[in-house]
């Protein structure tokens, strides 16, 4: 054997290398278009919500608009924002800048939902329902892709999704539910110790089984939280319900956690990198197709100006609806047509960033399962053939003895 191909050998051997494989399986054009739907789907419920004229002030943080906006522009404003922050601080590897605009995004989650609880459980609960189908079926194609090689059609993905539905939508529940529950445990304690003279004594005795639950209840956070995105290519590989998922989500990550830490920060790394290569050729195809229209347009540009503002790197979209700006209504409805195809390159944007985070989990997921379980990457559960409803078929008569009988009758005749 060739020096080349012992090398070979050993960097075939090295599992973390595959995942430099995930920008060309997340950019494939069916988890595309599902990452896509996905995205409108999201954006339109927002904004369906955002219809029913519930308005907010900005955030203490400032991060958000000064004027009273509805709760899904905000949010979208804030977390934008430091989603964007994230990647700069990642491509800097700066962590405390990093650990803080992920920080805040946790923090504009809570506070949209401390200010408006019925919106916020309603908008989450459609959110894990598009995600639930969405992600499914992406970690699906990405599984399959991944270990066997194979390239289903996008509705068999689907399809898979909305079969196993119901435990892609009750994995990230499950473990929180379970928190619940053990607080309100705790929190019964609590009532306990309001009762005079007796209730300090029954708490104190009480106190270490409480930190037990405390410690109990931190370790299923802790797991949720890092874990939440092995839950759903967990389903896609097993084919399984949301408690196998949980089951080996949590392991991963308390088993090996050093080597899923560092799986994550390689797919970080990686995954900022590619967003930009992305980013950089939709503002290249924004910026170049607003150039030439600007040769074309007379005037100084100032009917350019008023249909479309000029794109930039960091706002894709520019100031589309400036306040109080008055247009011609021809002016008006080609500003918003053209704002519809900008706002389509931007979700196409979003989608990618969708469509990679699902792939590279279901990657993360196989190598994690290969070096906890010794389970081969290219193992995926298929569809259980007993699962496969099919319609039962007729008895056949016995045509040995109507043969007989038959033959009877013509020797009698």
């Amino acid at each position: 054997m060739t020096d080349g191909a012992k090398i070979k050998d050993v960097f075939d051997q090295l599992l973390f290398p595959r995942i430099f494989k995930t920008f060309r399986m997340a950019i494939h054009p069916r988890k595309m278009t599902i990452a896509f739907a996905a995205v409108v789907a999201i954006a339109l419920v927002g904004w369906l919500m955002d219809l029913s004229g519930i308005q907010i002030v900005d955030w203490p943080q400032g991060l958000g608009s000064t004027q009273k906006t509805g709760m899904f522009r905000q949010l979208y404003c804030i977390i934008s924002s430091q989603v964007h922050e994230a990647f700069f601080a990642l491509a800097r590897l700066d962590i405390p800048a990093l650990l803080r605009a992920v920080t805040d995004s946790f923090s504009a989650i809570g506070w949209a939902v401390q200010q408006q609880p019925v919106w916020s459980a309603v908008f989450f609960v459609l959110l894990l329902v598009v995600l639930s189908i969405a992600g499914g079926a992406i970690c699906r194609l990405a599984a399959l892709q991944f270990a066997e090689g194979e390239r289903p059609g996008l509705m068999d993905s689907v399809r898979f999704s909305c079969r196993r539905f119901w435990h892609l939508f009750l994995s990230p529940i499950a473990p929180l539910a379970l928190v619940a529950v053990i607080g309100l445990f705790v929190l019964v304690a609590g009532l306990v110790g309001n009762i005079k003279y007796v209730g300090e004594l029954l708490v104190g005795l009480g106190m270490p089984l409480i930190l037990l639950f405390g410690a109990f209840m931190a370790l299923l956070v802790i797991g949720t939280v890092a874990g939440f995105g092995l839950f759903f290519p967990a389903v896609a590989y097993e084919d399984t319900d949301c408690f196998i998922a949980v089951n080996n989500g949590f392991r991963y990550v308390f088993v090996r956690p050093w080597l899923f830490g560092f799986y994550y920060l390689l797919a970080g790394v990686y995954g900022t990198i590619t967003y930009y290569f992305v980013r950089i050729v939709a503002f290249g195809m924004l910026w170049t197709s607003y150039k030439f229209l600007q040769l074309g347009i007379w005037g100084h540009n100032v009917k350019l100006m008023d249909l479309w503002p000029e794109p930039t790197f960091t706002s894709l979209l520019g100031d589309f609806w400036p306040e109080g700006q008055s247009l011609p209504v021809t002016m008006t409805i080609g500003r918003f047509l053209v704002y519809l195809c900008c706002l389509a390159v931007l979700c196409l944007l979003v989608a990618y960033c969708l469509s990679f985070y699902f792939t590279v989990n279901t990657v993360i997921y196989a190598l994690l399962r290969k070096a906890v379980d010794g389970t081969a990457i290219e193992k995926v559960e298929h569809e259980k053939a007993s699962q496969i409803q099919t319609p039962p078929q007729p008895q056949q008569a016995p045509v040995t003895s109507t043969e007989g009988t038959s033959t009877g009758q013509t020797q009698t005749t």
